[in-house]
């Protein structure tokens, strides 16, 4: 009785350390037009967000993006939005490498990776998944097995 009761409380506890990690607000241009992209105001139009941070030098990212672009089609349908971030580099960059690379989904401008820090981005590819209360649900290297 005594285990159990213990066991009980332990899992009370940890049950209330246990929070999720809020995605922090940020505001970026988006590519090829005049207006910003703000993440908290979208994440009420959408069930869910996937944000990814790639740069047209990271072959990982290209690999990353190729895939996120078959899972956009899949899930676009559910209230999903993609969105790719370019971390760090000049829009002749940019426009360079989407003339090779046909990609769908909403491109964002971070030049100066003020936003890519401020999220704790210190690697490419990074993917984050939100939710629409601004809960990460994922974040990692390659995208998550589950949308």
């Amino acid at each position: 009785m005594f285990k159990a009761t213990l066991f009980s409380l332990l899992l009370l506890f940890i049950s209330f350390g246990v929070q999720a990690e809020e995605l922090k607000n940020f505001t970026l241009p988006i590519y090829g037009k005049k207006e910003s992209f703000e993440i908290k105001k979208e994440t009420k139009k959408y069930n869910k967000i996937l944000i990814n941070f790639w740069a047209s030098w990271c072959t990982a990212c290209i690999q990353e993006l190729e895939e996120l672009e078959s899972l956009k089609k899949k899930h676009e349908k559910n209230g999903v939005l993609f969105v790719a971030v370019n971390a760090g580099e000049k829009r002749k960059k940019i426009k360079r490498f989407l003339k090779k690379h046909n990609f769908s989904y909403l491109i964002l401008e971070d030049k100066d990776r003020v936003t890519s820090k401020s999220l704790n981005i210190t690697d490419l590819p990074k993917t984050i998944l939100i939710n629409n209360k601004m809960e990460v649900l994922f974040r990692g290297n390659r995208p998550p097995k589950k949308i």
